[in-house]
């Protein structure tokens, strides 16, 4: 392990710390079983239990939505947190664009791929190596020649290692060893990887989990949509009734804070044409009734009903909601139909007996802010700041 480890050090070294400039290409399957070889014993160290295998099969298929088959030659299997459903096992280091989590086959635990200066004091151990960072790491650009980033020029480096070692030990311990000590950890060193649990894989079976999410949403329509339906790699669409449940135990304050965003997320749902549920109107007349439905549930508790199916209703696409109602049975819910029609028909006034608009009013919130074009920017945004974030926690 020990020559191993000293190897992979001098190469990813001498590579640099500039994946802009080609320093993380050679990177490989060994690379990341040398890294997993030593976390392994850092979790050993820090309490981890490992589970057996069909315990943490069935985990990571209930949080990652991964299916994990220890009858086949691979070692890992890989989950990508930027939603994008990868069948394909490749070996690509962390960066920002590139945010996969590996499933460990061997060891039963979850992993970034990192460079090992990112967890390895490497002068401390193995002080020889400082030789191969002596001399700059030159570059041809269409600028010319240039230097490239080296390890040692990391200035934070140095005290962002234990951080990043936390972060594995959190989250492993969190997911798999049920540590309620470590949840607490993450929720204020690692929000964004906690956010990816149920906005991208849609994890909502952790109740405190699902109302940390919930609670801390920023006012991204989108992002509070992820938390209300998620799209499974297999094209599964679930509505997660756990979501309501949470909102329908807050605070009357929130209760009717909540039915302002639904409204929105609504509204926002039904212009935007670049959405999933855009492919498949059958999914997206389930995924929107049912959120509409729940939010007239809950509003006709508040003295707030007919937000959420009206602005269905003034959709130039109502009926097609009705007759994919219809054909559904109403999702089987009870009341589904009959909270429909008095949407239809009752004080809301928005659609007529005979099929005729009532009054077009916007379904949007009392939001002055709300608009299409600040709903764009926000996502730019909070884009923006998860990279960032990425960036800082894993270097």
């Amino acid at each position: 392990m020990n020559y191993e480890l000293k190897q992979i050090l001098k190469k990813q070294i001498i590579s640099g710390a500039a994946p802009e400039h080609g320093s993380f290409d050679d990177y490989s399957e060994r690379d990341l079983q040398v890294l997993v070889d030593f976390e392994k014993q850092i979790l050993i160290n820090n309490g981890y239990k490992k589970l057996k295998d069909k315990d943490f099969k069935l985990k990571i298929n209930e949080i990652f939505g991964r299916q994990v088959d220890y009858t086949s030659n691979a070692k890992y299997v890989i989950a990508d947190i930027s939603g994008e459903c990868k069948e394909e096992l490749v070996f690509e280091p962390f960066t920002s664009e590139k945010i996969y989590i590996y499933v460990s086959k061997e060891n039963n635990f979850i992993t970034f791929f990192l460079p090992l200066p990112n967890i390895v004091d490497y002068l401390r151990l193995y002080p020889e190596l400082a030789e191969y960072e002596s001399k700059p790491i030159t570059k041809q650009t269409d600028d010319g020649k240039i230097n490239i980033l080296q390890w040692k020029d990391i200035s934070a480096l140095a005290e962002q290692r234990p951080i990043n070692l936390q972060t594995l030990i959190s989250r492993n311990k969190y997911l798999f060893n049920e540590r309620r000590a470590d949840f607490a950890w993450l929720k204020f060193n690692d929000k964004p990887f906690l956010e990816s649990l149920v906005k991208t894989f849609g994890y909502v079976k952790d109740q405190e989990l699902l109302k940390f999410v919930l609670e801390n949403n920023n006012k991204s329509i989108e992002g509070f949509g992820k938390i209300l339906w998620n799209e499974k790699c297999d094209g599964k669409v679930v509505f997660n009734k756990e979501t309501v449940k949470l909102i329908q135990e807050s605070s009357i304050e929130k209760q009717q804070q909540y039915i302002d965003k639904i409204a929105d997320y609504l509204s926002y749902e039904i212009q935007n044409t670049t959405a999933v549920l855009k492919e498949n109107f059958s999914k997206k007349a389930e995924i929107l009734g049912k959120i509409a439905y729940y939010g007239e549930k809950t509003g006709k508790k508040i003295n707030k009903s007919f937000q959420c199916f009206k602005i269905l209703l003034l959709d130039k696409e109502r009926e097609r909601y009705e007759e994919e109602f219809k054909k559904n049975n109403y999702y089987n819910i009870s009341d589904f139909k009959e909270i429909w029609e008095e949407a239809k028909t009752g004080n809301g006034g928005v659609l007529l007996e005979n099929g005729s608009s009532g009054q077009q009013t916007s379904p949007l919130s009392n939001d002055p802010d709300f608009s299409n074009e600040i709903i764009k920017e926000d996502e730019k945004l909070q884009l923006k700041k998860k990279k960032g974030f990425w960036n800082n926690l894993f270097r």
